[in-house]
Formats: C-alpha cells, sequence, structure tokens
C-alpha cells in the first residue's frame, strides 16, 4: 500500500528504526554499531548513531524481530553524564551516555536543556547527524599542520535558495 499526502503529525519528536542489541538498554542510552549484535552501548571515543528510543514518531525497520528503536533524529531523552548546559555539543562517553564535547568531534546530539548535576543524568537533546567523507591528501593535511582526526568542517547545502546547515564532517579519510 501506498500513502499519499501533502502533511503529517506526529504526537513523539524522533525518527527510529530497529536494531539488534546486545543487550537489553534502558531509553536515553546512547549506542554505536558494534557488539554480538548490530548495536552497544556506545564508550569513549565511539561514532553513536542514536539513542535508544522513548516514544518514536517515526518507526522504521518494524517488523525486526528482537529489535529495539534507536532514535536517528530529532528530539529525545539522552542519558548524560556531568554538567551540561543548552546549546552544549554531546559526544559519547563511557557506559552508554552523552558528556559535552571539548572538541567539535564526532558530535551527535546537541542538548535542549542544562542540569548542573555531576552524575548521570536524562536530559532533553536533538540528534543531529549528517555523515560526508572528505577526501584529503597527506600533503595537504601535513601543510596545515594539524592531526588528522582534528581536521572537521561544517557543511551546508543549497535548497530553494537558501543556504541549510547539514552537519559536520565525521570523519577525515587520507588519500594520496
Amino acid at each position: 500500500n501506498i500513502l499519499t499526502g501533502t502533511a503529517t503529525k506526529a504526537r513523539y519528536g524522533d525518527l527510529a528504526e530497529k536494531y539488534l542489541a546486545d543487550r537489553n538498554y534502558e531509553p536515553g542510552t546512547v549506542v554505536s554499531v558494534g557488539g554480538e549484535k548490530e548495536i552497544t552501548a556506545s564508550t569513549i571515543g565511539d561514532r553513536p548513531i542514536g539513542v535508544i528510543s522513548t516514544n518514536p514518531a517515526y518507526m522504521m525497520n518494524m517488523d525486526l524481530e528482537g529489535g529495539i528503536y534507536v532514535a536517528l533524529k530529532g528530539r529525545v531523552p539522552v542519558k548524560v553524564t556531568g554538567p551540561v548546559k543548552k546549546g552544549d555539543k554531546l559526544v559519547a562517553n563511557i557506559e552508554g551516555t552523552a558528556s559535552v564535547a571539548l572538541y567539535p568531534i564526532d558530535v551527535f546530539a546537541i542538548a535542549l536543556e542544562t542540569s548542573t548535576d555531576i552524575g548521570i543524568k536524562i536530559i532533553e537533546a536533538v540528534i543531529l547527524y549528517a555523515f560526508i567523507f572528505v577526501w584529503a591528501s597527506n600533503d595537504a593535511v601535513n601543510k596545515l599542520n594539524l592531526a588528522p582526526e582534528l581536521l572537521r568542517i561544517s557543511c551546508s547545502a543549497k535548497q530553494q535558495g537558501r543556504t541549510v546547515p547539514i552537519g559536520l564532517v565525521s570523519e577525515l579519510t587520507q588519500g594520496n
């Protein structure tokens, strides 16, 4: 069946897809590809694909048996370790939590609220994501005198004559 329409509404705020997890995770847990199945709790240095969804607005891959919904885009509760301010960029931390990014590398979400609690808590955040891969020669990276893992750029696209941000470059692959 095909559904054709001009507008849709959703009570909740995220786009989620079912994935097989290596164990049962609580909503808000930050996850990455890995583990014994498809996804596992993220840890420091991982590139998260999303967060275990609480109430997905749009559910993809719904017929996957044994899967759990992962919010890939949109507004969701996220487990965060340490203090956070509204607008802070979030990256993977230990045990499926996020923390404030010290550098804008592998950022997957932006905090929508502030908390001074230094422990683990749930906050609202927006999941970002747009993967763009950049090729640069070793010579170009050397001329910039930067470590390749620190080289990131902002990206935008033209849409109906306007410049629209689409995310951060999340990977630099070196070529010759």
